[in-house]
């Protein structure tokens, strides 16, 4: 297994020392062509301009053997709940919330712009499902406001979202540890009816 980060700083946080760790870009991936079975694309594809993402797609196609698969996770303009909740309210400046500008996201692109994209570069789209489109957002809206409440009742800031929540309750032990574990069971059985329901037909 080897993991490709543009940060040092992340790759040092890596602690299985049998993961090897190259520094490199998606856009210059220090691999050599056709030695890649598999390839796992995680958040990266919005973070780039959109005159980069084309080459990065060629470095993809480079790196991954003739009958190797890559996984892309990216985000998408597209009907999700909390997309069309903020475009309502104005905090959409183009096609990324105005807080996404501040976290280093540059584009969204609508599924068929980036399906075409993938294709032009000589990729061949397998399967694909959209999620995060209302009960994924539902999840993460309860969750967040929890973190929220926390803060209040604590006074201190010591809790940011609902994905801390998420993870202190997985390290909790004792009973308590055995009645809290199975609502994260919940919560991720209700976050798939997206793509159960939906997956093929509303994009998120």
């Amino acid at each position: 297994v080897i993991v490709v980060d543009i940060s040092k700083t992340a790759l040092n946080k890596i602690p299985k020392k049998k993961i090897k760790k190259k520094v490199g870009s998606v856009l210059d991936i220090p691999l050599k062509e056709n030695s890649a079975d598999f390839v796992l694309l995680a958040d990266v594809l919005e973070h780039l301009k959109v005159k980069d993402v084309d080459r990065s797609l060629l470095e993809l196609r480079r790196i991954v053997k003739k009958d190797g698969r890559i996984v892309i996770f990216t985000s998408q303009y597209g009907l999700g709940i909390r997309l069309l909740f903020n475009r309502l309210i104005g905090r959409v400046k183009g096609r990324l919330m105005k807080h996404e500008l501040t976290e280093g996201h540059l584009n969204r692109f609508k599924f068929n712009e980036l399906k075409k994209r993938i294709e032009r570069n000589g990729l061949k789209i397998e399967d694909y499902y959209h999620y995060s489109i209302f009960f994924q957002e539902t999840t993460d809206f309860v969750k967040d406001f929890t973190a929220l409440i926390f803060d209040k009742i604590r006074k201190r800031p010591s809790i940011r979202k609902g994905q801390d929540i998420k993870n202190s309750l997985k390290e909790t032990k004792g009973f308590a540890g055995r009645v809290l574990t199975p609502l994260l069971y919940v919560f991720s059985f209700i976050s798939y009816l997206d793509i159960l329901l939906f997956g093929k037909t509303i994009p998120g």
